[in-house]
């Protein structure tokens, strides 16, 4: 289960650190107008691919234990699996919207409407096709 979740979590983290690098001025010009917005992953986008690596690491083997609890109590398969980590990464992305941070939204959204597809499709793809 440990080495599923670690080679799943490879192209997932590729992906996010691709896209990190696609929006790093955005990054950048959100941490420069708002230093609250910084969070624990400081203003350099290098931190943030460094940090999204060890998270699709962590989750990654996390992804493929609930994969299989759910196959093995309820004879879930890859489709549904997918379709659970869609709908998560569509709820998890509406929140970001919600006025909910200090009354305002979440300063990286659009950053993390993107990690949570990648995560969300390449989990949700990848971790049922390496169990089977």
């Amino acid at each position: 289960m440990i080495k599923t979740g670690l080679i799943a979590a490879v192209p997932v983290a590729i992906v996010c650190a691709l896209f990190l690098l696609v929006r790093a001025d955005a990054i950048k010009e959100e941490v420069k107008s708002d230093i609250k917005a910084v969070g624990f992953s400081g203003q350099n986008p290098l931190a943030w691919i460094g940090l999204w690596s060890v998270i699709a690491i962590a989750f990654g083997v996390f992804a493929t234990w609930v994969y299989t609890f759910l196959v093995s109590h309820w004879n879930w398969g890859p489709t549904q699996y997918l379709t659970l980590a869609a709908v998560l990464a569509t709820v998890l992305s509406v929140l970001a919207f919600l006025k909910i941070y200090n009354g305002e939204m979440h300063p990286f959204r659009y950053e993390w409407i993107g990690l949570n597809y990648a995560f969300a499709v390449g989990f949700g793809y990848l971790i049922p096709r390496m169990v089977m």
